[in-house]
């Protein structure tokens, strides 16, 4: 897999970015501290689209789980999946506030959907606010087949817009009201990131591999063809924090 290296500080992809996991064999974060931990069975680790990347198997319990505290009232999120098969709904991201009434809930996550509301093989991104307001955004109908890697970009504002892009592509985008990420305004909630896992009872654990996860806070759609660099994707440049 070709890939290109670039200077992300003259790029911008290091303004505003909180964590970057590229699974080069664990989950730590390469650019900040909310290092992630393999949980259950833990993934193998195989050629990806840059380096390795995390092969995560349905039914082997194997998932991602961190701390994670500094997403704020506007958030972008990056990263590339390869389906192995499209047979069940694959939870890719999850943000978790874990001290939400009712025992917590999701206020932001990524799965791929065999079905969303008659959208088949598609990528949803939800957001559930503390106010009980949903904004749900997916890409078109049979946009996800098995076997080929997908680069999705996603842009969440308050007072603005739930953006997706989807191989350098525009394909949906859903305003926000300004109650929707109320929980993502620290310090209110401790709050945890999984990669490979939605919930406890309702797993949906993917199957395929994941790799290149980025976070940033702040509005980074601009950058979303930069990060998709025609089907490549870009190599960071290494970084200290």
């Amino acid at each position: 897999m070709f890939f290109k290296q670039v200077d992300a500080v003259n790029n911008g992809l290091l303004t505003d970015l909180v964590s970057h996991y590229k699974f080069q064999g664990n989950g730590d974060d390469a650019h900040g501290t909310n290092d992630l931990v393999a949980n259950g069975v833990a993934p193998s680790y195989v050629p990806s689209i840059i380096d390795n990347g995390a092969n995560m198997v349905t039914g082997s319990s194997d998932f991602f789980e961190g701390g994670f505290t500094e997403i704020q009232d506007v958030i972008s999120v990056s990263y590339w999946y390869k389906p192995t098969t499209i047979t069940n709904d694959q939870a890719l991201l999850r943000i978790w506030d874990i001290e939400a009434s009712s025992g917590g809930h999701v206020p932001f996550y990524s799965q791929f959907d065999v079905d969303f509301g008659g959208v088949p093989n598609c990528i949803l991104f939800n957001i559930n606010g503390s106010l009980g307001e949903n904004v749900s955004i997916t890409s078109d109908a049979n946009s996800i087949s098995a076997g080929n890697w997908y680069h999705i970009f996603v842009t969440a504002e308050v007072g603005g817009d739930l953006r997706m892009y989807l191989n350098g592509v525009e394909v949906s985008a859903s305003p926000i009201s300004l109650a929707s990420l109320t929980d993502f305004q620290i310090p209110l909630n401790p709050i945890n990131l999984y990669v490979g896992k939605l919930q406890d009872g309702l797993p949906r654990y993917p199957n395929g591999i994941i790799d290149e996860v980025s976070i940033w806070n702040g509005n980074k759609i601009a950058d979303a063809l930069t990060v998709y660099n025609s089907g490549g994707g870009i190599a960071y440049e290494d970084y200290t924090i």
